[in-house]
């Protein structure tokens, strides 16, 4: 496995039909130009939303070697944190979901999924019970949105409180 962190620049689209069915790859180019490909709806969606941000973003890539060729396969995405910033810095968290609400929905499910390990290595969160996780990002994601959206983080109500989880 490798990691990098850098910026999307482009992307291309190649699609057809094999044996197995319809397939769509994903290229994206990275600011160094090496790139980096995706056959998962998921990846190239979040690809995208780093591409047409801007945004730093960290891949982390299995190289791949089939006959003469080299591939970048992307196992994730993630939005990279700035130097000298937090992931709890309620700034840099603002920055970011007013720059694309998608990295904001990224950031705060990594969080989320982060807070749940320490949960289930603590003992207090059932490792087969997602659920407790999942509920954790949709709080992370509402309060944001709300936050974003009241312009003042205690302005709003979170969810359990009172306050509202709209489904997309």
């Amino acid at each position: 496995m490798g990691q990098v962190t850098t910026k999307f620049t482009g992307f291309e689209n190649k699609s057809g039909t094999n044996d197995n069915g319809a397939w769509k790859l994903t290229k994206f180019q990275a600011e160094d130009g090496k790139k980096y490909q995706t056959f998962d709806d998921d990846i190239r969606e979040q690809g995208k939303a780093f591409e047409e941000s801007g945004e730093e973003v960290t891949v982390v890539f299995e190289v791949q070697k089939r006959g003469q060729n080299t591939n970048n396969v992307i196992e994730s995405l993630e939005a990279a944190l700035s130097v000298g910033s937090s992931a709890g810095s309620g700034a840099a968290s603002a920055a970011t979901a007013a720059a694309s609400p998608v990295i904001y929905r990224i950031a705060a499910f990594d969080v989320a999924i982060k807070f749940g390990e320490f949960m289930v290595q603590s003992g207090q969160l059932d490792a087969l019970d997602f659920s407790g996780v999942v509920r954790i990002a949709d709080m992370i994601v509402a309060y944001g949105e709300g936050s974003l959206a009241a312009g003042d983080p205690d302005d709003i109500t979170p969810p359990g409180e009172g306050g509202e989880v709209v489904p997309d």
